[in-house]
Protein backbone atom coordinates (compact mmCIF):
# COMPACT_ATOMS: atom_id res chain seq x y z
CA UNK A 1 0.00 0.00 0.00
CA UNK A 2 1.41 3.48 -1.13
CA UNK A 3 0.82 6.06 1.47
CA UNK A 4 0.65 9.74 0.91
CA UNK A 5 3.35 11.63 2.58
CA UNK A 6 2.22 15.31 3.93
CA UNK A 7 4.84 16.21 6.12
CA UNK A 8 6.85 19.15 4.00
CA UNK A 9 9.78 18.01 5.53
CA UNK A 10 9.25 14.15 4.73
CA UNK A 11 8.52 15.34 1.26
CA UNK A 12 11.63 17.60 0.41
CA UNK A 13 13.65 14.37 2.02
CA UNK A 14 12.05 12.00 -0.49
CA UNK A 15 12.05 14.52 -3.67
CA UNK A 16 15.66 14.88 -2.63
CA UNK A 17 16.21 11.29 -2.73
CA UNK A 18 15.06 11.13 -5.78
CA UNK A 19 16.51 13.86 -7.30
CA UNK A 20 20.01 12.01 -6.18
CA UNK A 21 18.93 8.92 -7.21
CA UNK A 22 17.97 9.90 -10.89
CA UNK A 23 21.00 11.63 -11.26
CA UNK A 24 23.28 9.01 -9.98
CA UNK A 25 21.13 6.86 -13.10
CA UNK A 26 21.83 9.33 -15.62
CA UNK A 27 25.17 9.62 -14.46
CA UNK A 28 26.31 5.75 -14.19
CA UNK A 29 24.20 5.65 -17.70
CA UNK A 30 26.55 8.36 -19.62
CA UNK A 31 29.31 6.21 -18.29
CA UNK A 32 28.11 3.25 -19.47
CA UNK A 33 28.10 4.52 -22.68
CA UNK A 34 31.26 5.67 -22.54
CA UNK A 35 30.27 9.75 -21.88
CA UNK A 36 31.67 11.89 -18.67
CA UNK A 37 34.81 9.43 -18.15
CA UNK A 38 37.41 12.50 -17.65
CA UNK A 39 37.01 12.71 -13.48
CA UNK A 40 37.35 9.04 -13.28
CA UNK A 41 40.34 7.53 -11.44
CA UNK A 42 42.26 3.89 -13.47
CA UNK A 43 40.42 2.39 -10.01
CA UNK A 44 36.73 3.40 -11.32
CA UNK A 45 37.54 3.05 -14.96
CA UNK A 46 38.70 -0.63 -14.15
CA UNK A 47 35.13 -1.06 -11.83
CA UNK A 48 33.42 0.80 -14.73
CA UNK A 49 35.04 -1.91 -17.75
CA UNK A 50 34.27 -4.94 -15.21
CA UNK A 51 30.82 -4.21 -15.16
CA UNK A 52 30.59 -3.42 -19.35
CA UNK A 53 32.10 -6.65 -19.53
CA UNK A 54 29.93 -8.45 -17.67
CA UNK A 55 26.97 -6.50 -19.12
CA UNK A 56 28.44 -7.92 -22.42
CA UNK A 57 28.46 -11.22 -21.60
CA UNK A 58 25.00 -11.55 -20.50
CA UNK A 59 23.85 -9.67 -23.70
CA UNK A 60 25.90 -12.22 -25.30
CA UNK A 61 24.72 -15.06 -23.83
CA UNK A 62 21.15 -14.25 -24.36
CA UNK A 63 21.89 -13.53 -28.55
CA UNK A 64 23.62 -17.06 -28.16
CA UNK A 65 20.55 -18.74 -25.99
CA UNK A 66 17.98 -16.99 -28.86
CA UNK A 67 20.39 -18.15 -31.83
CA UNK A 68 20.14 -21.71 -30.22
CA UNK A 69 16.60 -21.92 -30.01
CA UNK A 70 16.21 -20.36 -33.91
CA UNK A 71 18.08 -23.30 -35.09
CA UNK A 72 16.31 -25.67 -32.99
CA UNK A 73 13.26 -24.13 -34.60
CA UNK A 74 14.53 -24.40 -38.06
CA UNK A 75 16.13 -27.94 -37.94
CA UNK A 76 12.66 -29.00 -36.77
CA UNK A 77 10.52 -26.81 -39.39
CA UNK A 78 13.28 -28.63 -41.57
CA UNK A 79 12.50 -32.20 -40.77
CA UNK A 80 8.77 -31.60 -40.62
CA UNK A 81 9.14 -30.73 -44.76
CA UNK A 82 11.50 -33.55 -45.56
CA UNK A 83 8.62 -35.78 -43.87
CA UNK A 84 5.99 -34.31 -46.01
CA UNK A 85 8.54 -34.36 -49.16
CA UNK A 86 8.81 -37.93 -48.49
CA UNK A 87 5.03 -38.42 -48.06
CA UNK A 88 4.88 -36.63 -51.14
CA UNK A 89 7.45 -38.80 -53.02
CA UNK A 90 5.05 -42.37 -52.07
CA UNK A 91 2.26 -40.79 -52.98
CA UNK A 92 3.99 -39.79 -56.57
CA UNK A 93 5.58 -42.99 -56.84
CA UNK A 94 1.88 -44.87 -56.50
CA UNK A 95 -0.45 -42.93 -58.66
CA UNK A 96 2.77 -42.99 -61.30
CA UNK A 97 2.30 -47.00 -60.60
CA UNK A 98 -1.61 -46.76 -60.94
CA UNK A 99 -1.15 -44.95 -64.17
CA UNK A 100 1.19 -47.47 -65.12
CA UNK A 101 -1.53 -50.20 -64.22
CA UNK A 102 -3.81 -48.90 -65.90
CA UNK A 103 -2.27 -48.17 -69.08
CA UNK A 104 -1.06 -51.25 -68.99
CA UNK A 105 -4.38 -53.21 -68.40
CA UNK A 106 -5.72 -50.94 -71.39
CA UNK A 107 -2.83 -52.87 -73.55
CA UNK A 108 -4.64 -55.78 -72.44
CA UNK A 109 -8.22 -55.29 -73.44
CA UNK A 110 -7.14 -54.38 -77.16
CA UNK A 111 -5.20 -57.61 -77.67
Amino acid sequence: MISTVTNPQTKYWYQEKWSYTIAFACNNNRQMMGEELSGLSIKELQNLESRLEMSLRGVRTKKDQILMDEIQELNRKGNLIHQENVELYKKQTTIALVKKQHLLGMDVMRC
